[in-house]
């Protein structure tokens, strides 16, 4: 660990655009800080459309110094706030609302910037 305290904050990943401005701001300081945004993707559930975030992935991709994770799976999402309280960069952690199965073993490597491919599919 580096030493010092890494504010971590989580919302339904749809309301983070209300703090947009704020959180632009902070990566344009560089300011150390993870966003976890929950309910991404296409999965409704039992909650509306109207919290669920698609464009919260255009949203911090967009920023500076901001690293996007997109964790599977209980062991990868582990991982990813590990790597984000090490990182020394706004993070931003999706999460799906679904459960999901468990697809990596507890001893998977996870580095930023790299992904992992969980199947290949060849055409005829």
């Amino acid at each position: 660990m580096r030493g010092r305290t890494v504010a971590f904050a989580s919302i339904f990943a749809v309301c983070l655009s209300r703090a947009f401005d704020q959180i632009r701001v902070c990566a344009i300081c560089e300011t150390n800080i993870c966003l976890v945004g929950s309910h991404c993707g296409v999965s409704v559930g039992e909650d509306s459309p109207t919290q669920t975030a698609l464009e919260d992935l255009a949203m911090f991709r967009a920023l500076p110094n901001c690293t996007v994770f997109y964790p599977s799976d209980a062991v990868s999402m582990e991982h990813a706030v590990y790597l984000a309280a090490n990182s020394k960069e706004i993070c931003y952690i999706r999460t799906s609302h679904p459960e999901t199965e468990v697809i990596y073993g507890p001893k998977e490597l996870f580095k930023i910037g790299q992904a992992k491919v969980g199947a290949t599919v060849h055409h005829c």
